[in-house]
């Protein structure tokens, strides 16, 4: 194989595992959200649950998109956070350019709230301890992937 040979080769793989580690990076961060998102038990709390309130609501409403956000909100709940992280799933691995810029959010009207502590179940937040360990993500997803 020529030098010429050698390096478009290299690249292709580079590329290609690139591609699989931003995928994987992504999805293994979803997973993260959804997992630390809470679901609410209107049975803690100390006043009464509005009436429209939907236990799983939050975690049904992690988004993926690519290139932009939309300002989309599920009325349907997730407790389980199953549904959402399918739907992230099939985004991320449909996603048409890997190494563009990717999305995961969430437009419930509350999320700052619970983003700022409002829960008991996550009274540190969802995002900011993803953001913590979004090194060790990005390390086990590499070393998952032998890359």
């Amino acid at each position: 194989m020529s030098f010429a040979a050698e390096i478009a080769s290299f690249s292709k793989i580079s590329a290609l595992n690139a591609d699989r580690l931003v995928r994987a990076v992504l999805v293994d961060i979803a997973e993260e959200l959804v997992d630390k998102s809470p679901v609410g038990d209107s049975a803690m709390w100390n006043t009464p649950a509005p009436a429209s309130y939907k236990p799983g609501h939050f975690k049904a409403n992690w988004h993926h998109k690519q290139g932009s956000i939309d300002s989309s909100v599920r009325a349907t709940v997730d407790p389980t956070g199953d549904v959402s992280m399918n739907q992230i799933r099939s985004s991320v691995l449909n996603a048409s350019k890997p190494a563009d810029i990717h999305y995961l959010y969430n437009n419930v009207p509350y999320a700052m709230a619970l983003e700022n502590g409002h829960s008991d179940q996550a009274p540190h937040g969802v995002v900011s301890l993803t953001v913590i360990d979004t090194p060790g993500i990005v390390n086990r997803a590499a070393s998952r992937l032998r890359i």
